[in-house]
């Protein structure tokens, strides 16, 4: 080996060290964070549930919010400081993620009852609407049709920039397929090596307040954030196709960016036949991401939220 190549390999084991080092404190210090900052939810089998919820007793409904794949649920952050004075909000991680206690396998029927543990065990008997973003468009949408009928307390659900399953299945082994896989291994990688602290995958223009970029930061540098990820991934493409969720809808799509092609315009459409009574609205200047993490395109979301709910109490008491 030269003098010159030497150096070169000299030179790289200090990046990795150094990146490898950066990776192990971002995640202790964001583990740390997220410790002091959230709450968990013990269930019967001894698991954790992390969540945030802002619960007011005069609150007229809850928001429960559905986060998408891979993605923490500190980016709702400016949804919730959006919301008006008469709504309550409740998040959390679905299991692998943050502070929630990992399983083998995602099950859709599993996750509903989680979800139906957290709302008897946090806001029970509470109007809900359901709203969720990407891949928690479509289990905000799944847990809806699950209790099509049978559920009075979710009144309304809100599907910002979401999954449309039947798009999964038909881009099935395809590029952009393959190339999601790949993504998320590499991601794998890349929170083994150190890499993803120094290049998050998400949330790189910082949008939030300091402490919530720190702790989105170490969330997307852990292994198992990713690990959870895949799976989930995985799993979504033997989703069903749904039915009628049984609830009015609104869908909310991005016009900004790649997710603005005609193909997704169309997957977006589609999902209106979700609901009879489905609106379909547009957030301008707006990206897959961006609609969530910036509060301009985050307080778009919240108004049709909250015309949503709105309209319904003005239906009721029109009825009286």
């Amino acid at each position: 080996m030269s003098a010159l190549e030497r150096q070169v390999a000299a030179g790289l084991s200090v990046l990795l060290g150094l990146s490898a080092a950066t990776g192990v404190l971002t995640r202790r210090s964001g583990r740390r964070d997220r410790k002091r900052r959230y709450p968990v939810h013990r269930r019967a089998d001894g698991t954790l549930v992390e969540f945030a919820a802002h619960l007011p007793d005069d609150a007229r409904y809850v928001v429960l919010l559905e986060a998408g794949l891979g993605m923490p649920h500190e980016y709702w952050d400016w949804v919730c400081a959006e919301l008006p004075g008469d709504a309550g909000w409740f998040r959390y991680h679905r299991p692998g993620y943050g502070l929630s206690t990992p399983r083998p396998e995602f099950a859709l029927r599993e996750h509903f009852d989680l979800l139906d543990e957290l709302r008897n065990a946090h806001f029970p008997e509470r109007p809900v609407v359901l709203v969720g973003h990407s891949l928690g468009g479509y289990l905000a949408a799944a847990y809806a049709a699950f209790h099509r009928g049978t559920d009075r307390g979710i009144r309304r659900l809100v599907l910002v920039d979401s999954t449309n399953i039947r798009q999964v299945h038909r881009t099935a082994g395809s590029a952009p397929d393959r190339w999601a896989r790949q993504t998320m291994v590499l991601e794998r990688i890349f929170a083994l090596t150190g890499l993803g602290a120094l290049r998050p995958a998400a949330n790189r223009r910082r949008t939030y307040a300091d402490e919530v970029n720190r702790t989105h930061r170490a969330f997307l540098s852990e292994y198992r954030s990713w690990a959870t990820a895949h799976r989930e991934y995985r799993a979504s493409q033997d989703f069903p196709e749904l039915g009628d969720v049984g609830v009015p809808m609104d869908v909310v799509t991005v016009s900004n960016g790649l997710a603005s092609s005609a193909a997704h315009r169309s997957a977006q459409a589609e999902l209106l036949d979700l609901s009879t009574e489905s609106e379909h609205h547009f957030v301008q200047d707006a990206e897959h991401e961006s609609v969530v993490a910036t509060r301009e395109h985050a307080a778009e979301v919240v108004r049709v939220i909250a015309a949503g709910m709105r309209s319904e109490v003005e239906e009721v008491r029109d009825a009286r």
